[in-house]
């Protein structure tokens, strides 16, 4: 399909931004940035869309196939997984994969066994396969029951397992990445699971418990739960996200918690280190290692919709960028481009902005 792209707004000076990502997390200065959107061409209209907190919820969680520079994006509006060609500094639309749930809780990418997995809701897990040379390639091939409802997700690249977090069941589903099939179930957990996170720098799989304020580490080895760490600070968090050379996270708190904020906390010494109310209440947050930032979809905060970037060790706050107002955040390497979803005239599509 073709393009339909909004006019460049150009760039902006960015009052609402408080430092360059190139600085440390103490400086800070007006700078200058660039930012677009794009609309998603409509493929049909999904009459079963779901609705939070009032409004139409069209994309969720995102991310980027480095290599192959597609991003993946799950969308209720179009009925699948929204597929991009990110190579070049404005996004290109591919094509919409469609998907027996209608959308995509969560998607992540599972680059060396060449397939993007999604949360699919009571569908299961399903499979698409994302290498180049094959002929199913942006296809979907396989959905995997976990007996639950799947939502957000994550892939242990280390040992090759997908884990899904079931919000409201109270467990987390390890699929294996090769075969695909479910072979563990990580049990009695709390309410509101939200983004699990492998992390190559201990080895755990952690998961964030929004309804008990806590984080869960699970051994992918055995797939059990070894330990429940409170976060401390008044969070109740909606996204993880983690630096595997620190072993330190961003913690992403949600609008249930009592105050609009980013918490931060050492996973090698089991504690906080502390918070920042400059970006907050979001969805999901990310960590990039190339760029070596953490980024935030904080659509909740104080002075509107905005991204939390984040980074240095200790980690901090470094900037906040007005964003489009959609909770998800993902990042694409080659041109340093960070993207969210976005609605323009009550369809979807996503808002872009360069690395400032």
């Amino acid at each position: 399909m073709s393009r339909s792209t909004l006019a460049w707004l150009g760039r902006v000076t960015a009052g609402l931004l408080t430092a360059l990502a190139g600085v440390s997390p103490a400086a800070a200065q007006d700078v200058m940035f660039v930012q677009g959107h794009y609309l998603v061409p409509v493929v049909k209209e999904n009459a079963d869309t779901r609705t939070f907190g009032g409004n139409v919820r069209y994309m969720d969680i995102m991310d980027v196939d480095q290599r192959t520079h597609m991003l993946y994006v799950g969308d209720d509006y179009t009925g699948g997984v929204d597929i991009f060609d990110v190579s070049s500094p404005d996004p290109v639309y591919v094509k919409t994969e469609p998907t027996p749930s209608g959308g995509a809780g969560g998607v992540i990418v599972a680059r060396n066994v060449n397939k993007l997995f999604f949360g699919g809701s009571r569908a299961g897990v399903g499979v698409i396969d994302i290498d180049p040379a094959s002929p199913m390639y942006n296809t979907l091939v396989d959905m995997i029951p976990t007996g639950g409802s799947a939502d957000e997700i994550d892939y242990d690249s280390g040992d090759m397992k997908v884990y899904v977090a079931h919000r409201n069941e109270g467990f987390v589903a390890a699929i294996d990445a090769v075969n695909n099939v479910m072979v563990g179930k990580i049990e009695g957990l709390g309410g509101i699971l939200e983004q699990p996170r492998y992390n190559a720098g201990d080895g755990f799989v952690y998961d964030v418990g929004g309804a008990d304020n806590v984080i869960y580490r699970i051994d992918p080895k055995t797939d059990t739960l070894v330990a429940t760490l409170d976060t401390v600070d008044p969070c109740f968090p909606n996204g993880l996200s983690i630096n595997p050379y620190t072993n330190q996270a961003v913690v992403g708190c949600s609008s249930r918690g009592d105050s609009p904020d980013t918490a931060f906390y050492d996973l090698k010494n089991d504690q906080p280190l502390g918070r920042t109310d400059k970006a907050g209440r979001g969805n999901t947050t990310i960590y990039n290692a190339k760029a070596d930032r953490f980024f935030f979809g904080a659509n909740g905060s104080v002075g509107g919709p905005a991204i939390g970037i984040y980074g240095g060790n200790p980690v901090d706050f470094i900037a906040s960028v007005p964003s489009s107002g959609a909770g998800s955040v993902a990042f694409d390497e080659a041109n340093n481009m960070i993207y969210t979803p976005d609605i323009q005239d009550g369809r979807p599509g996503l808002y872009y902005i360069a690395l400032p």
